[in-house]
């Protein structure tokens, strides 16, 4: 015995269950906040199969928590979102397992968020496959975010014509759970190449980028770069970015003859006193006396080679 359900459920408003998708339609109107869910649930064999597809929009400042099966995957489309002591932003995804049961709790900003969970065997076993621990969470980010985005869109709403749902929806979990499993498996190996592709972006700029900006042109999420950062150097990226910042400004300052505002432009400060305080409160020596300094030692260091030239000769 099979069975499909459709359910809409308007935030604060009772549940809607079809077994039709007509009762996805109309779309809410923009900035309505609600949840889609599709159901497909199997009798055979004394075997027990749930799906469970779930799609919301949900707004800043309240909390929910899903029922699951087995265990269940998520993935924030939009926004930030807390799932017990995980803090997701855009694009990433959390794997949770059934002995972790976790409310989902926004804080100041509506949230679109994706989810499915299953009791079905061949999905559990691929992500045991993959590396999933039953008892642990899964946290991981996902690059290319429309691929998933337009998985679970067709899932919840394009049913196709020619095919039954069960069908349909194995097919489509399956691609889902190809697309979290890889990740997880390739993780290491994304992480650092994404690292190294980090450390040459900051290091080609002398250290003139934002932590936003280097998000953005890493396609990661702020989060997932400061854990990145932590993983690999302990530290954290605008710490590294500093670092990287005030060594180049000190190169410029002690190899170049470049005026303390060409080398602040260098190294991305606008205000020549503002790099002056910056790097006076990381090197504890403002940069007009670093340079009399460095050009003091190497007057020394001359006069020292001459004396001894001289005292040879002699």
């Amino acid at each position: 015995m099979e069975r499909v359900e459709f359910v809409r459920h308007y935030f604060q408003k009772e549940r809607i269950a079809s077994a039709s998708t007509e009762v996805f339609w109309p779309k809410p109107d923009s900035g309505e906040f609600y949840q889609d869910v599709f159901i497909f649930s199997s009798m055979e064999d004394g075997k027990y199969t749930v799906y469970t597809v779930g799609k919301h929009i949900f707004p800043k400042g309240n909390d929910l928590t899903i029922s699951m099966q087995k265990w269940m995957v998520l993935f924030l489309a939009d926004g930030s979102l807390w799932c017990g002591p995980k803090h997701l932003e855009k694009g990433d995804f959390i794997v949770i397992p059934s002995s972790c049961p976790q409310g989902f709790m926004t804080k100041s900003e509506n949230v679109k968020f994706y989810w499915f969970s299953t009791n079905d065997a061949q999905h559990i076993n691929a992500m045991l496959a993959k590396g999933y621990v039953e008892k642990e969470m899964i946290l991981g980010h996902i690059e290319n975010m429309h691929t998933l985005v337009d998985i679970f869109e067709n899932l919840i709403y394009k049913f196709p014509s020619q095919c039954d749902v069960h069908t349909y929806a194995f097919g489509s979990i399956s691609c889902i759970v190809s697309f979290v499993t890889s990740i997880s498996a390739k993780k290491q190996k994304i992480s650092d190449q994404l690292m190294r592709h980090c450390l040459s972006l900051i290091d080609g700029t002398h250290g003139d980028i934002t932590v936003d900006k280097l998000a953005k042109k890493c396609f990661v999420s702020r989060r997932y770069l400061y854990s990145l950062f932590k993983e690999y150097k302990n530290t954290s990226p605008v710490a590294y970015i500093l670092s990287v910042r005030m060594q180049s400004a000190d190169k410029f300052l002690t190899n170049t003859d470049y005026s303390i505002s060409k080398v602040a432009e260098l190294v991305g400060y606008s205000d020549p006193s503002h790099f002056t305080r910056a790097y006076t409160k990381y090197f504890s020596i403002p940069p007009t006396q670093r340079r009399k300094q460095t050009r003091l030692n190497s007057y020394m260091d001359e006069t020292s080679v001459d004396n001894y030239s001289h005292t040879l000769e002699e």
